[in-house]
């Protein structure tokens, strides 16, 4: 033991990763991620540890035997954020730090994380559908509204994509939003549009733009969008601030 204590600290440093590497190959994430932490401690000029160590919480974290998540996200931020303050942050660090942010509904910080990996380039596809999904949890329909516009430049085979694009449109352009959802119906002819996509086609039969706008809120109130029924119905009372029915 004596003999143990006394090695130097580049070789302890180096049984303490070998160790961290075999508990994570055994899928001990929250044993490996300690030990990439004790590593890094020995080993100061290998900064990749930290990045390491929040890899780890973050696959311990999707454990789902795993009651204590919100301790490991946390975690896995303090650890990212000790890789880039050495300046050794991976575009995929800033990708699972977001991750972490976002399980812990710190939206903006995600967003914010998710738009460095961005700029490093990293998966525009996969980045750009976090970063709309998680402006609608921030119920922010234009920045939502402007990135799944982005998301489909790079995957227009995305039907899920094209109908809540179609969605967030149709209180603005309802011909626009039509087209769409129609692409959506194409791609998986099983996807329910037909609500909205009745209530569309109708809407666009008339030339009046408050009667379009009032039909459209409907069709979108009967699918659950509220929200987006209520920005229809207010486009209608603008142009016609006496149409009873949109009130």
């Amino acid at each position: 033991l004596a003999a143990l204590i006394a090695l130097p600290r580049p070789i302890s440093g180096k049984m303490d990763l070998n160790n961290a590497i075999r508990l994570e190959q055994n899928h001990d994430y929250a044993g490996a991620a300690s030990g990439y932490l004790l590593a890094g401690q020995r080993l100061p000029w290998d900064h990749s540890l930290w990045e390491k160590a929040g890899d780890a919480w973050m696959k311990d974290a999707r454990d789902y035997t795993n009651a204590d998540l919100v301790k490991d996200y946390i975690q896995a931020e303090s650890a990212y954020a000790q890789a880039l303050a050495h300046h050794a942050l991976s575009t995929q660090g800033y990708t699972n730090w977001g991750d972490a942010a976002n399980k812990s509904d710190k939206y903006m910080e995600a967003i914010d994380l998710w738009k460095q990996a961005l700029q490093q380039g990293g998966d525009r596809a996969k980045l750009l559908e976090r970063i709309a999904v998680a402006y609608e949890n921030l119920w922010d329909n234009a920045d939502e509204r402007k990135t799944w516009q982005e998301y489909l430049a790079v995957q227009p085979e995305d039907a899920v994509a094209q109908a809540r694009f179609a969605i967030l449109l149709a209180p603005i352009s309802p011909s626009e939003a039509l087209t769409h959802l129609l692409k959506a119906a194409e791609i998986d002819p099983h996807m329910d549009t037909l609500t909205l996509r009745t209530a569309l086609n109708t809407a666009l039969l008339s030339n009046d733009s408050a009667y379009q706008y009032l039909i459209t809120g409907r069709g979108l109130g009967a699918i659950g969008e509220w929200e987006m029924a209520k920005v229809a119905f207010q486009n209608s009372i603008q142009i016609r601030p006496n149409y009873g029915d949109a009130w």
